[in-house]
Parts: structure tokens; sequence; C-alpha cells
């Protein structure tokens, strides 16, 4: 977020494709049409400062996996 904030201040664009592309590929949120396709997925807050989420959010993607791994094994 600081390098981010940096670039702007200064003028500039810290990302390394274009607006227009950014616009395209994040502009909307598809959180919702994930859910009714039933595919999992995790949101992980990357707006914070240090990297003190990550160690969560490892644990968070972990835990959903094996859940995923043992349901699936009870199916066969």
């Amino acid at each position: 977020m600081r390098r981010h904030r940096a670039a702007v201040e200064a003028g500039g664009d810290d990302h390394l494709i274009s607006r227009e592309e950014m616009e395209r590929t994040y502009l909307r949120d598809d959180h919702d049409a994930l859910h009714r396709m039933g595919i999992p997925f995790l949101v992980v807050d990357n707006h914070l400062e240090g990297d003190g989420f990550l160690g969560y959010a490892i644990e968070e993607v972990v835990a959903l996996l094996k859940s995923k791994i043992e349901s699936a094994g009870r199916e066969d």
C-alpha cells in the first residue's frame, strides 16, 4: 500500500498493466457468481500494512483444502 501511495503522490502509477485492463479485470466483484457456481474461495484483505495477516490467510487456505480433500475422499 505504501508503494502505491508513493507512486500516486509522485504522479505515476505503480501497476504494470494498463488502467483499462485493471478495470476490465477487477472493476466488478465476482464473489456472488463464484458462490452460485459452488466454487470455494477465500478473500484475503491485502490492504493491511505489513505481512502479519498472511499467516492467518495461509491457515484458512490450508483448512479449506483439507476440508475439500476430506469430503472428496468420503465421496469415493
